[in-house]
């Protein structure tokens, strides 16, 4: 039995976060290793449950100028983190539950999610 490659997602979705986070473009190589990933993660039962799934499919969705879609999963992965921040008040981990999805990680998804749901200049 083969496990879907959940920790290889949520690191490749994290890194481009980070690029995004720092001004860089995103490699078109990084888009199809995470496309390629994402995938795999999809035949998971319980594939949507994940946050880095539709962190991942947000990403693609944007590349593919998909905006609807892009907005939906960004909105969905926004609400799975509060939800996450809520647990980690009722049961602390010291942290490690939010790693990646602390505060700051969350107001740059809001930021993202603003700029998505901003109409296009023409």
């Amino acid at each position: 039995m083969t496990f879907p490659p959940w920790r290889k997602l949520k690191d490749l979705e994290i890194a481009i976060l980070s690029q995004m986070q720092l001004g860089k473009r995103v490699r078109a190589s990084d888009v199809v290793a995470l496309r390629v990933l994402l995938n795999e993660c999809a035949k998971a039962d319980d594939c949507t449950s994940a946050i880095c799934y539709h962190g991942a499919a947000a990403i693609i969705a944007n590349t593919d100028g998909n905006k609807s879609a892009a907005i939906r999963h960004r909105e969905i992965e926004i609400r799975k983190i509060k939800q996450l921040h809520r647990e980690e008040i009722r049961n602390p981990t010291n942290g490690y539950a939010t790693q990646n999805y602390g505060a700051e990680d969350l107001n740059f998804r809001l930021k993202i999610l603003d700029d998505l749901k901003m109409p296009d200049s023409k």
